[in-house]
């Protein structure tokens, strides 16, 4: 309402601190609220209905959008709209999470000093098997920061689209929440018959999905498209609606898949310090989201594409070690204990029995 650029600083930093806590106990309050046998369903379910917010939100800025421009829109002071229907949402979302019910986990968990949990999370972060699953936290925030922002830009900038590529945009935003939706029921669906193969089997494909897109991303659009308006095409493909709008959707089925996994991966090896990892989750997905973002200024398009394949590349080996790692602990948390006769005890007084560690 009065565009002022230190206002907008101050506002985006609270507004990334109020989704730091906003995630943080989104997270926590699933974990606490699934068992093993609706783990995959319930955190399927859960993003699904999170991203339907990109359909009905692409559909609004649409019809928002449809006969004006952006300066049009202020110059009229239409802007009121859009602040009372987002502000209506937030009203609602604090209302209703006002009346969620508290878990018997939370209830049951004794509260520690933050200073103590500050450095339990930093003790945690420097284990071998969460210092893996970082550089996988790490690739999450690439690719989320690229699908909202690098590849949005792209669109809106390749003029050989269309001659309204703000209304492609708006598409493309709708597109992305169908295959946000998709993705997420369909691990809900099938994702425990895939699971058979192993738990890394579903964050693996969808590395490899996008992998694949970045190849089509980058023989599609011009290497220019990221930095501004482009009269040029892509260096093997013309970039068509039909083409654009097809990487969108399969960018964010791949990324539901990420993202549903990361809450399933929680729930299952860290429920008891949930709140702790969704921390180190927000924060490592976080450093990545500003570098890409600080580094779109420079970056054209190649370089995006290089640094998320080869990012996709160490997440699928740091998934895969992590895996290894979480295997051997399950088997020797499951190792027989051998059960001693009190008559052989004296038998055994002379020996030095060495309890060996679990992990």
């Amino acid at each position: 309402m009065f565009p002022n650029r230190y206002i907008l600083m101050v506002t985006s930093a609270l507004g990334g601190a109020g989704a730091t806590l906003l995630w943080v106990g989104q997270g926590q309050y699933i974990t606490e609220n699934i068992s093993e046998a609706n783990r995959e369903k319930n955190t399927s379910i859960q993003w699904g209905f999170y991203k339907m917010s990109l359909i009905f939100g692409g559909v609004f800025f649409f019809f928002y959008f449809q006969n004006s421009s952006i300066d049009a829109i202020v110059a009229n002071g239409q802007m009121q709209i859009f602040f009372i229907v987002f502000m209506t949402f937030t009203v609602l979302s604090i209302i209703n999470s006002i009346f969620l019910p508290q878990s018997q986990v939370s209830q049951n968990q004794a509260i520690l000093p933050f200073c103590e949990t500050f450095v339990n999370s930093f003790k945690l972060l420097k284990t071998p098997r969460m210092f893996c699953f970082t550089i996988f936290f790490f690739y999450t925030g690439l690719i989320r920061s690229f699908w909202i922002s690098i590849y949005p830009a792209c669109i809106k900038f390749t003029s050989q689209l269309s001659t309204n590529t703000t209304a492609i945009l708006t598409i493309g935003m709708i597109v992305t929440g169908c295959g946000q939706v998709i993705g997420s029921l369909s691990v809900a669906v099938i994702g425990n018959k895939i699971r058979k193969f192993g738990q890394h089997t579903l964050i693996l494909c969808a590395l490899i999905l996008h992998i694949f897109l970045c190849v089509m991303i980058s023989l599609t659009f011009p290497n220019d498209a990221p930095l501004g308006h482009t009269d040029k095409n892509g260096p093997v493909f013309g970039a068509s609606v039909l083409s654009a709008m097809t990487i969108s959707a399969l960018l964010g089925f791949g990324d539901a898949i990420l993202q549903t996994q990361v809450y399933s991966y929680i729930a299952k090896y860290y429920q008891n310090e949930s709140s702790t990892v969704f921390s180190i989750f927000r924060f490592s997905s976080g450093i990545a989201s500003t570098l890409l973002f600080f580094a779109a200024q420079y970056f054209h398009l190649m370089h995006h594409l290089i640094l998320i394949a080869i990012f996709a590349v160490l997440s699928g080996l740091a998934v895969l070690r992590f895996q290894k790692s979480s295997a051997a602990v399950s088997e020797k948390q499951k190792a027989p204990i051998t059960v001693i006769p009190t008559g052989k005890l004296g038998s055994l007084r002379s020996h030095s029995i060495s309890p060996q560690p679990l992990v």
